[in-house]
């Protein structure tokens, strides 16, 4: 997988931490999806997609656009843990 990515993306000091970023990543969701039970699994998946989110977000804004990044980051997290709360509270235990 990461062999595959550096093919892809190129070697630079930013693609290696891209690189790190995709393996962490990858090694957190597995671990929240096989360690984790409901209700605290979907509160770490959103906790981890927020961040995740938030990160290519600050990747992407190359031209001092973080603070657009930060106000699109905050409410996109506001709406997702809305979501997440109203999924927990309608859904029952499986």
């Amino acid at each position: 997988m990461t062999a595959m990515f550096f093919a892809i993306a190129g070697f630079s000091i930013r693609s290696v931490i891209a690189g790190i970023i995709l393996v962490v990543s990858t090694a957190m969701f597995w671990l929240i999806e096989t360690r984790l039970q409901r209700p605290r699994r979907s509160f770490y998946r959103l906790a981890l997609g927020s961040a995740l989110l938030l990160i290519f977000f600050l990747y992407v804004s190359w031209h001092g656009e973080r603070l657009l990044a930060g106000v699109t980051w905050l409410g996109v997290t506001a709406i997702a843990l809305f979501m997440t709360v109203h999924y927990e509270r309608s859904e029952g235990l499986n």
